[in-house]
């Protein structure tokens, strides 16, 4: 399944990322889709994609969200310190 406009070391990763799939028990199309998008998503990240048809975003950021001043992800404030963990929060909210 990998892309025509994979590189040899984007080969590489998606077999390596399939094969740790399989090995870890999922079937095959899952392993596939997982590799697909580990591959993708490390594209993406490097900048060596094309964004929305053809159009990369202006501020850095990824159609994911991934980047400076994505506008789906609210700015923390600062000096409020880390936020709860998840297991804080579930034994508050069963209180």
């Amino acid at each position: 399944m990998p892309n025509q406009h994979w590189e040899a070391e984007d080969e590489k990763q998606y077999r390596h990322v399939y094969d740790s799939e399989i090995e870890r028990g999922q079937d095959e199309k899952t392993a596939e889709r997982i590799a697909a998008a580990t591959v993708n998503k490390e594209r993406r990240r490097e900048g060596r994609t094309m964004e929305e048809a053809g159009t990369a975003r202006q501020d850095g950021g990824t159609a994911d969200g991934d980047g400076p001043e994505s506008p789906g992800k609210p700015k923390a404030a600062k000096g409020a310190g880390p936020s709860p963990s998840r297991d804080s929060r579930r034994n508050r909210s069963s209180h």
